[in-house]
């Protein structure tokens, strides 16, 4: 199948349920799902708790981290239940509803990548610049709203221009 077929040929989110309960192939994928939407949410809210458990020692990661946590975390709580549901469901009742789980994925993605970035930028100017550590708290502050912005707008023509998921 050619990738972007169903943009051609106009297909909507309701026309295109080629996966469905009925395959037993379908109902092992669910649930391997299932494990690992359980692991995923144990380990993030483990994570979580812990970088708020020692927030008074807190270190000039600690924001990104906290980010690439929730990010991780949202993906977990979009991703997984929406991969469930087509697997065992196959398809959408709304197509509207399509499009937005369509953009919240890519949103939990593209803000762990721009975190993951944001993480990689910081250490390259604290080993380059390892002087300005006061600047450092706001320039974190920065990457993460940066993070989210620039991972909204991706998401933007998702919602506009998707007919397929």
């Amino acid at each position: 199948m050619i990738y972007n077929s169903s943009f051609i040929s106009k297909t909507t989110c309701l026309e295109s349920g080629t996966r469905g309960p009925d395959a037993p192939f379908y109902r092992w994928l669910a649930l391997g799902y299932v494990f690992l939407f359980i692991l995923a949410l144990t380990a993030n809210l483990r994570v979580l708790f812990k970088l708020f458990h020692y927030s008074r020692r807190r270190f000039r990661d600690h924001i990104l981290l906290l980010n690439l946590c929730a990010a991780d975390l949202f993906f977990t709580l979009v991703y997984i239940p929406s991969e469930i549901y087509a697997y065992t469901v196959g398809r959408w009742h709304n197509d509207e509803i399509c499009k937005i789980i369509a953009a919240l994925k890519g949103l939990g993605i593209y803000v762990s990548s721009c975190t993951i970035i944001g993480i990689s930028l910081d250490r390259y100017l604290s080993i380059v610049h390892p002087l300005t550590v006061y600047q450092s708290n706001t320039r974190n502050k920065l990457f993460v709203v940066g993070s989210w912005f620039i991972s909204s707008l991706a998401c933007i023509p998702q919602v506009r221009f998707l007919f397929y998921l």
